[in-house]
């Protein structure tokens, strides 16, 4: 699997923008739950395709990590396009270290292929 493609088909299924302020009261005042109920909308739609699914995953990690960022500077919005391949391919390779991904790890390429 070439991570850049896999990279670009998952930046692909989420909005330009994700607004991190939760207005429905139902998840209490965690502004990251948008960016929960974006990624399990996401899944949902994916989840009979285990490279889509681990790569959503550390997607959506890489974009909390950006998210946390952009709430410590008081923004409320997070631009998924803003996912570098760098950050998305760290967590892809953490990810894949668990003993249940061992052929998919096998089968990862380099950030160059």
């Amino acid at each position: 699997m070439k991570p850049r493609e896999l990279f670009e088909r998952v930046r692909s299924l989420w909005p330009d923008a994700v607004v991190l302020k939760d207005h429905s009261n139902q998840d209490g005042d965690n502004p990251l739950w948008s960016l929960v109920h974006t990624y399990e909308a996401i899944e949902r739609d994916i989840e009979d395709d285990d490279w889509l699914a681990l790569a959503a995953w550390a997607f959506h990690q890489a974009l909390t990590e950006l998210a946390m960022l952009k709430l410590s500077a008081g923004e409320q919005v997070v631009m998924p396009a803003s996912v570098t391949l760098a950050s998305f391919d760290r967590d892809m390779r953490a990810n894949l270290d668990d003993d249940s991904w061992t052929i998919e790890r096998q089968n990862y390429g380099q950030m160059t292929d």
